[in-house]
Protein backbone atom coordinates (compact mmCIF):
# COMPACT_ATOMS: atom_id res chain seq x y z
CA UNK A 1 0.00 0.00 0.00
CA UNK A 2 1.41 3.47 -1.08
CA UNK A 3 0.27 5.90 1.42
CA UNK A 4 0.64 9.53 0.48
CA UNK A 5 -0.37 12.94 1.99
CA UNK A 6 -1.83 15.74 0.32
CA UNK A 7 -3.16 19.32 1.07
CA UNK A 8 -6.70 20.03 0.03
CA UNK A 9 -6.89 20.83 -4.06
CA UNK A 10 -3.96 18.68 -4.62
CA UNK A 11 -4.24 15.51 -6.60
CA UNK A 12 -2.54 11.60 -7.07
CA UNK A 13 -3.04 10.15 -10.78
CA UNK A 14 -3.12 6.76 -10.96
CA UNK A 15 -1.67 5.25 -14.41
CA UNK A 16 -2.07 1.93 -16.51
CA UNK A 17 0.74 -0.60 -17.14
CA UNK A 18 0.47 1.16 -20.91
CA UNK A 19 0.82 4.85 -19.71
CA UNK A 20 -2.52 6.19 -20.13
CA UNK A 21 -3.95 7.77 -17.07
CA UNK A 22 -7.13 5.71 -15.39
CA UNK A 23 -8.01 8.34 -12.53
CA UNK A 24 -7.14 11.21 -11.19
CA UNK A 25 -7.76 11.63 -7.37
CA UNK A 26 -8.19 15.10 -5.80
CA UNK A 27 -8.31 16.07 -2.18
CA UNK A 28 -11.14 18.08 -1.08
CA UNK A 29 -11.96 18.71 1.74
CA UNK A 30 -11.76 17.54 5.87
CA UNK A 31 -15.16 18.13 7.08
CA UNK A 32 -16.68 18.28 10.57
CA UNK A 33 -16.80 14.81 11.16
CA UNK A 34 -12.90 13.74 10.56
CA UNK A 35 -14.39 12.43 7.19
CA UNK A 36 -12.38 13.15 3.85
CA UNK A 37 -14.04 14.45 1.08
CA UNK A 38 -11.71 12.90 -2.26
CA UNK A 39 -13.00 13.35 -5.86
CA UNK A 40 -12.13 11.28 -8.36
CA UNK A 41 -11.61 11.61 -12.08
CA UNK A 42 -11.78 8.74 -14.22
CA UNK A 43 -12.68 7.72 -18.13
CA UNK A 44 -15.85 6.14 -18.68
CA UNK A 45 -13.96 2.54 -19.17
CA UNK A 46 -12.73 2.43 -15.48
CA UNK A 47 -14.91 1.40 -12.90
CA UNK A 48 -14.61 3.69 -9.57
CA UNK A 49 -16.58 1.79 -6.70
CA UNK A 50 -16.02 2.01 -2.78
CA UNK A 51 -14.68 -1.14 -1.20
CA UNK A 52 -17.82 -1.61 1.08
CA UNK A 53 -19.78 -2.05 -1.97
CA UNK A 54 -18.19 -4.39 -4.28
CA UNK A 55 -19.36 -7.28 -4.25
CA UNK A 56 -23.02 -6.32 -3.84
CA UNK A 57 -25.29 -7.07 -7.14
CA UNK A 58 -25.39 -3.80 -8.97
CA UNK A 59 -21.25 -3.45 -8.27
CA UNK A 60 -19.66 -3.20 -11.75
CA UNK A 61 -23.04 -2.45 -13.64
CA UNK A 62 -23.24 -0.07 -16.26
CA UNK A 63 -25.14 3.50 -14.95
CA UNK A 64 -25.86 6.35 -16.29
CA UNK A 65 -23.58 9.15 -15.48
CA UNK A 66 -22.40 12.11 -16.29
CA UNK A 67 -18.59 13.09 -17.46
CA UNK A 68 -16.91 15.75 -15.05
CA UNK A 69 -15.70 19.01 -17.16
CA UNK A 70 -11.57 17.88 -17.65
CA UNK A 71 -11.15 21.84 -17.94
CA UNK A 72 -10.47 22.23 -14.08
Amino acid sequence: MLVLSRNPGESIELFGPDGRLLAKITYITLSSTRSIRVGIEAELDVQVARSEIVGRPNCGKKLPHSRMDKSS
